[in-house]
Formats: C-alpha cells, structure tokens, sequence
C-alpha cells in the first residue's frame, strides 16, 4: 500500500500492523471496561469482542485489510481495524474503535480514523460503514459519518444498532460511479448472452443444406 508504517499525535505513536502480541487482550479489555462502565455491557460482550477480533486477525490480509495500534511507551491505548473482508460487495467495516480515556481529547481517536480512511482510499475501497447506537456520541461525531441504512439489532448490545457510512469528501459520489460502471458492465455482458442465446436458437431452426440420400 506505500503507507508509512507509522505516525505520532501528542507524542502517541500510531502503527500500522497486523498481529501484535497483547493486542487482543488489550483492545479486548478497553472494550470490557469502558463497555461495562457506561453501559453495562457484560461476559457475553467482551468474550465476542475477543472472538471476533481473534478470528479477523488470523484472516487479516493486508490488501483489503487494516489495523492500527495507538502506543505510548509500548503500551496499547487505543486501536481501529478496517475489515475489508467483503469490501467489493457490501464494502468495508471499521470495527473495535476505541482509545483509551486516560488518552481521550489528544487527538489519538481523530488521527486512528484518518489512517483508516486513508488506507480505504489508496486500496480503491469507496464504503465504509461501521455500526454504532443512540448514545455514543463522540464516536458519532469522529465518524462524521450519517444515517443511511436504518436500524439493526445488535446481539452482543440489545439495543437497536445503525449502520452508518462514513468516508472522505467525494466518496459518494465515487460510490454512485463504481455502482454506474458495474451496472453497464452487467448490461453489456447480458446483451451478449441474449445475442449467443439467438445464435444458438437460429442455428437449431435453420436448415443444414444436406440433401438427403433419395429412395
């Protein structure tokens, strides 16, 4: 991808990297804690946190594939993944969002979401959506993202969960582009099949211009 492997923000170092030992555990416990503090989030919450993430990274290809690490002294204060894995259809998920409190109004959040957005960029992903709920709202705002898919219901929240799409200055508008292409392309590919399928059909209806054998 030809991106830097790594930046700072308030002295925060902000890496690009696969697997890093403890950063399942880490990011895991920022989201158990924080989670259980303001909504009383509970075992079931933090062990798919735990999962999912397990099973991202053990997948991660970093083609279509993003996760970045928020380090201050080597430990983990925060982290954003970007999870291409359906990117070409349904687009990619930003997913585990989360900085450390201790370490909140630094900017860190801010500049882990950039990197994300960049990434998408440079890798021709032209959605991305991430699901969020009433309440969390300076995620929301870092997001600036907007309402575009209605509601849906999260099992690890129990409580109604909105996608929302997010993304750089003219991304919709590159979004409705790949949309017309792909919609052209379909038709051209459909008209050819129509025309094979007529070839076909007169070719069985005409007749050979064998003369058969008399008597």
């Amino acid at each position: 991808m030809n991106q830097k492997p790594s930046t700072f923000v308030s002295g925060i170092q902000i890496k690009l990297s696969g697997y890093v030992p403890g950063a399942i555990g880490r990011i895991t416990e920022l989201h158990a804690t924080y989670y259980k503090k303001h909504w009383n989030f509970d075992l079931f919450f933090e062990s798919k946190v735990a999962t999912e993430l397990s099973e991202f990274l053990n997948r991660f290809n970093p083609v279509h594939d993003g996760f970045w690490l928020a380090m201050m002294d080597e430990k983990i204060v925060g982290g954003v993944a970007i999870d291409g894995n359906q990117a070409k259809t349904s687009g990619a998920r930003l997913r585990w969002f989360i900085v450390d409190p201790k370490y909140q109004g630094r900017g860190v959040g801010k500049r882990l979401l950039s990197e994300a957005i960049i990434f998408c960029k440079k890798a021709r992903i032209y959605r991305i959506y991430l699901y969020s709920f009433a309440g969390l709202d300076p995620a929301r705002h870092l997001a600036g993202g907007h309402r575009d898919h209605g509601e849906r219901t999260g099992l690890a929240f129990d409580r109604p969960l909105e996608e929302r799409e997010i993304g750089p200055p003219g991304h919709r508008a590159a979004i409705a582009a790949q949309r017309d292409r792909r919609a052209r392309g379909e038709h051209v590919e459909a008209a050819q099949r129509e025309r094979e399928r007529r070839a076909v059909r007169q070719r069985q209806v005409e007749p050979s211009g064998v003369l058969e054998p008399e008597g």
